[in-house]
């Protein structure tokens, strides 16, 4: 799926840079005709939906290829991936609550950081921007849990058993593909774990996506030789060179 993802991006990235340019250029030259600018314009925005779709297909390729596989430790992964969106205009006004698991929690990674990016920019786009996003860990036998718990309108039922589809969306036009859990669902099982969404009852509480890896037992020879996390800036997930520039 990576190499597919990298291949496309890169086969149809600079075609629809060109259809881009010359959809402005005919916008420009349209300026006195609305029906025509009308067409440009929807014109325009599919392109957009498809760069869009190219950049998330562009950040899940990078994840694979440059993230080997490496021991974290889950509650420092959890901040540091909540660092990467701290720029981020949406989450500006939600109250993160964190409900950690007392203890350290080691687990495999293999591209997580995408998988928690994609999910916390769910969260705040389903809350407007304003709410309280829950972060929970647990440990449980010989595995580790972790849920990202929302306070928006929740995901109706009709619906939920379609949200891992590829390409399948509720949200608007300009704020996703549909294709963000479908990657995020294969990033987690390639880290030998799953990801489901769960009903949530209590009144006001959103969506819940729990995340289920196994729990990695380090000594302390292999502790000591962790690498430490540091800050990614967002832009790294999906990083936009020149072909993803915004209309």
């Amino acid at each position: 799926m990576a190499m597919f993802a990298a291949g496309l991006a890169h086969e149809l990235t600079n075609p629809l840079d060109a259809v881009r340019r010359y959809l402005n250029l005919a916008w420009d030259q349209a300026k006195d005709d609305p029906v025509t600018r009308d067409y440009l314009a929807k014109a325009k925005q599919g392109v957009f939906q498809a760069f869009l779709a190219m950049n998330e297909f562009v950040a899940y390729s990078q994840q694979c290829y440059q993230s080997a596989s490496k021991i974290v430790e889950i509650h420092s992964f959890l901040k540091l991936s909540l660092n990467a969106l701290s720029e981020y205009e949406e989450s500006k006004a939600v109250t993160i609550q964190k409900n950690f698991h007392p203890e350290p929690l080691y687990v495999e990674d293999r591209g997580l950081l995408l998988v928690f990016h994609n999910l916390y920019k769910n969260a705040f786009q389903a809350m407007e921007g304003r709410g309280i996003l829950t972060l929970s860990t647990w440990r449980q036998n010989g595995s580790v849990g972790i849920s990202v718990q929302d306070t928006g309108k929740g995901i109706p039922e009709g619906i939920r058993g379609r949200i891992f589809e590829p390409f399948f969306s509720t949200k608007k036009e300009n704020q996703g593909t549909g294709i963000g859990l479908c990657l995020s669902r294969e990033i987690v099982e390639r880290c030998g774990g799953e990801l489901r969404f769960e009903n949530v009852s209590e009144p006001d509480s959103g969506a819940r996506f729990v995340i289920i890896l196994p729990l990695k037992k380090i000594d302390a020879d292999l502790k000591e030789s962790l690498v430490p996390l540091h800050a990614t800036p967002s832009g790294d997930l999906g990083r936009q060179g020149p072909a993803f520039e915004q209309f």
